[in-house]
């Protein structure tokens, strides 16, 4: 098995997450509506059941006209419901005795962005829970790091297992201090997590959260510079040549992610391949109508309708699945000898 020379990419939404007991956004806004502090609110239980998209309505709240008991109200629950997917995560495991269907094997997908001897991996994420700190399996091989940030002992092992009310808050790095850190960015042969919409366990130097929920995300991002770059690796990796983007959980709705992907493709002939269980007709629906949706579809140079389940079965010793092989051969650029089919 011989690996083509290519820049292969992960980026990853809410519907990733999902595959390991993670929440839709259609699951957010249930959980948001039935936590109590809304429901005892006239108010926010008529604007939250009147309006499906927990983001932007999350942001209409905090920025609108409405009280200091409503705005704190809405912003807890939305904490709470971050602590009740934490919750779920932190159940589910990645250890030998992993009761996650996909199990151990799902250690081989993060293997193929880690980084190589002569060059970085990256993996992209848009979720802001712990998944990946908690849940990757810690097998003996690169352990990712969070650019600007010092890594903690217990991250991207399955030893973190606090709480997300007893972690510990990650403040995030001055502009200043930021800048120092930059000139030691990229290491050549690391592998990188870059969480462009924030952590739920990160805040700034005014002890407020650094997560990116909400409408006018473009000019939010640009007030948090530890993000700002964020997006700017982002750009940059992607349009490095022969790359290659596997997008999964991603649904296409964030206009200011989609540019980049759409830039990457028609100007640097990015490939885009999607993992995920709608039907092609589907995802074309999708990439039809939201922003730069023409270019994106351009773009798509393979679509896998699978769930992670079907391509990573339970741990075991039964050879790789045909649809991990087909990933593998499209997607990744390896080489499959026919006796692994």
């Amino acid at each position: 098995m011989t690996q083509e020379k290519r820049n292969n990419c992960l980026l990853t939404g809410a519907g990733f997450t999902k595959n390991f007991g993670g929440f839709l956004t259609s699951e957010f806004h249930s959980h948001i509506f039935n936590d109590k502090r809304i429901q005892s609110s006239l108010r926010l239980r008529d604007q939250v059941q009147a309006d499906s998209d927990f983001e932007s309505l999350y942001q209409r709240v905090l920025d609108g006209d409405y009280t200091s008991d409503e705005k704190k109200s809405m912003h807890e629950a939305v904490v709470r419901t971050y602590e009740m997917l934490d919750s779920a995560i932190r159940r589910i495991g990645f250890g030998s005795d992993a009761k996650n269907p996909v199990g151990r094997r799902y250690s081989k997908l993060l293997d193929v962005f880690l980084g190589q001897k002569d060059q970085m991996g990256y993996v992209f994420t848009l979720n802001q829970d712990l998944f990946l700190e908690r849940c990757y399996w810690d097998h003996g091989g690169p352990v990712p790091l969070l650019p600007g940030l010092a890594p903690r002992e217990l991250w991207f092992s399955t030893r973190f297992t606090e709480s997300l009310a007893e972690t510990e808050r990650v403040a995030l790095p001055s502009e200043r201090e930021l800048e120092k850190l930059k000139a030691s960015f990229p290491s050549v042969g690391r592998s990188y997590y870059v969480k462009l919409h924030g952590s739920c366990n990160w805040v700034g130097s005014d002890g407020d959260d650094r997560m990116i929920i909400g409408g006018q995300k473009t000019a939010r991002i640009a007030q948090i510079p530890m993000l700002d770059w964020y997006f700017e690796i982002f750009q940059r990796v992607l349009s490095q040549p022969n790359s290659h983007l596997l997008l999964i959980g991603y649904g296409f709705g964030d206009e200011h992610v989609n540019k980049i992907i759409a830039k990457s493709v028609s100007q640097c002939g990015l490939s885009l391949y999607i993992l995920g269980p709608d039907s092609h007709d589907k995802v074309r629906a999708s990439l039809d109508s939201c922003t730069n949706g023409k270019i994106l579809l351009s773009g798509l140079r393979g679509y896998f309708p699978h769930m992670l389940a079907e391509v990573f079965p339970p741990a075991g010793n039964a050879p790789p699945t045909n649809q991990w092989l087909d990933i593998m051969e499209i997607a990744f650029g390896f080489e499959i000898d026919e006796r692994y089919r």
